[in-house]
């Protein structure tokens, strides 16, 4: 389960808080500590002692009402995200309850458990993007930071590119299309098979169906996001994985892995997402195939800045490798240590290309059976 979020909720009624606090309690997936003050008075003292993750207001209090008392506590509270509740469902309202400096705000006659836990989730991130952002505005602004992609990066980003689809298109959809027509001249034997046999034959067919769809797909995307992918942007690390991890969350729960995530150090990097996208699943994907047999599989991914650098660690307690009799092959396409697992060989190819179109870098540490360790520095 996720750390606790701390909220402190700045409302007069106590109906609507307890309603609040209710809510709270029914969602199983996250744990909330929720603190509870009448006045703006009151939940400015508890800020001045205690920690708040995120603000819960209501704008008429008793001795504070309307936008003012918004902009009060966000000049305050400056660093807290603050869902504002409201009676008033009005769109140019809302307006200005943003321009105000609110990351969202709830409707009180229209709150559910899911629009709370929903709401709460995206205005952390939605926080902590901002404060990013504005950090590295300041720093462009102070010249600390290049973030012009020069001509010699894009030519480079190209031939990664053409290298990529080459591969796709002619070493990955033959074969495919090979299995599909050897399984179009089978067809007419169906009726002698087995029940067994057909089920296995159904399966097949199925798999080739999907391999050849996602190659297709993944063709389309690599093209139609290739201009998007040249370009940087400061991404908010926690949110990124949680859209990758949603996507493996089958494989994930299947393997019974665990995944813990630490991003205190370094919560944002400023990269091509779609980059940092492939980067993640390929090397989280690895950590849980190439799993030890003796234990459950545990990842663990840490983000850190080394003087100017910002590194990311993906430790793993897998089956590990021998570095000293493998490590000059680790890098190279097709190449697979653990033939227990599924895969192309084509994963770490693939990373290590990506760090180098961004001029990136990879080390890694392994030790059999105990485990290995992928650093990243960016």
């Amino acid at each position: 389960m996720a750390h606790t979020i701390d909220i402190l909720i700045i409302e007069d009624n106590i109906a609507d808080s307890r309603y609040v606090e209710v809510l709270l309690r029914e969602i199983t997936l996250q744990k909330y500590h929720l603190q509870h003050r009448r006045t703006l008075a009151e939940g400015v003292a508890f800020l001045e002692k205690e920690k708040a993750d995120i603000i819960l207001l209501d704008l008429s209090l008793p001795d504070s009402f309307g936008l003012d008392t918004l902009k009060n506590l966000n000049s305050i509270a400056p660093l807290i995200p603050i869902i504002v509740l409201t009676g008033l469902d009005d769109e140019n309202f809302s307006v200005q309850l943003v321009e105000a400096g609110a990351q969202d705000y709830i409707v009180k006659g229209e709150i559910t458990r899911q629009l709370l836990s929903r709401s709460i989730r995206y205005a952390i991130k939605r926080k902590e993007m901002e404060t990013n952002l504005k950090e590295t505005n300041r720093r462009i602004e102070e010249g600390e930071k290049d973030i012009i992609l020069k001509n010699e990066d894009l030519e480079r980003a190209n031939k990664v590119l053409d290298k990529f689809v080459n591969v796709v298109s002619h070493e990955l959809k033959k074969p495919v299309a090979n299995i599909i027509g050897l399984l179009s001249v089978m067809e007419p034997e169906i009726t002698t098979m087995s029940e067994k046999g057909k089920g296995v034959y159904d399966k097949i067919k199925y798999s080739a169906g999907q391999l050849k769809k996602m190659i297709s797909d993944l063709l389309e995307e690599t093209k139609r996001d290739y201009a998007r992918d040249a370009n940087y942007e400061m991404i908010d690390l926690a949110k990124i994985f949680e859209e990758v991890m949603l996507g493996m969350e089958q494989f994930i729960t299947d393997s019974k892995a665990t995944i813990s995530l630490d991003f205190t150090k370094a919560p944002s990097i400023y990269y091509p997402y779609q980059d940092l996208k492939s980067i993640i699943s390929n090397l989280l994907s690895n950590a849980i195939k190439h799993r030890s047999a003796n234990r459950e599989p545990h990842v663990k991914v840490e983000s850190n800045i080394e003087g100017e650098i910002r590194t990311m660690c993906f430790t793993d307690n897998g089956k590990g490798m021998d570095l000293d009799k493998d490590g000059d092959l680790l890098f190279r396409k097709y190449q697979r240590f653990n033939t227990d697992a599924e895969g192309s060989g084509l994963g770490l190819w693939i990373v290590k290309g990506v760090l180098e179109k961004n001029r990136s870098r990879i080390e890694v540490e392994s030790h059999p059976d105990q485990g290995t360790m992928f650093k990243i520095f960016f």
